[in-house]
């Protein structure tokens, strides 16, 4: 995660990130209409017994890359998977470090328009923010409950309860703080603060 600002003196290392959808690239969401509904697309039961492995793959291909293209779709962005992946000594890993990038992006498309409000200017959020919170929100209740539920089913089979020591882990946890970024553009906007109260439960 390398946009995280990490102290050289930290304990823990920087997480590093597998990338899983080498050949793979078909099982990447496809566009913001599919986000909510991409498992039922692809076949998928979530709740069906499968390897970590296997619930890991889903969970970047739906959730965190499908995310990145949504995100870039409603900027008006093109969508590049290899700006958010990298090449490592052993096998490719994400490579963040242009979340920032797109975040900004996103913010000044979806709170683009000045609106006069007594003697100060705000943001008039545009009908495409109101849009995204919805289907963030509606995709959260899926997907949260579900990323928890593989994550304990894990610790039960095998005890390991030490992401540092998992990589696969790490696709769940990266997952996670990209919504986190998300939500940090419209945590100076009200009408969207219950997304982010409802999203910090499950983190």
């Amino acid at each position: 995660m390398d946009h995280l600002r990490w102290p050289d003196n930290h304990p823990l290392p920087r997480p590093l990130v597998p990338y899983l959808c080498t050949g793979a690239e078909d099982a990447i969401c496809n566009n913001q209409q599919n986000f909510h509904s991409w498992p039922e697309k692809m076949g998928w039961d979530l709740y069906e017994v499968v390897s970590i492995q296997e619930s890991a793959n889903r969970c970047q291909a739906w959730l965190y890359f499908g995310f990145l293209r949504v995100l870039a779709e409603v900027a008006g962005e093109v969508f590049d998977i290899n700006d958010y992946v990298s090449e490592s000594d052993v096998d490719k890993l994400l490579n963040s470090s242009k979340v920032k990038e797109l975040m900004q992006c996103l913010s000044k498309t979806l709170f683009a328009t000045p609106l006069w409000n007594g003697p100060t200017f705000t943001r008039n959020p545009l009908p495409a923010a109101y849009e995204i919170y919805h289907l963030l929100r509606r995709t959260l209740l899926k997907a949260c409950p579900w990323i928890m539920y593989v994550v304990r089913q894990h610790e039960e089979v095998t005890g390991d309860k030490d992401l540092w020591d998992f990589p696969l882990y790490n696709v769940f946890f990266s997952t996670f703080i990209l919504f986190e970024e998300f939500f940090d553009i419209f945590a100076d906007h009200d009408v969207f603060y219950p997304l982010a109260n409802f999203a910090k439960k499950f983190m």
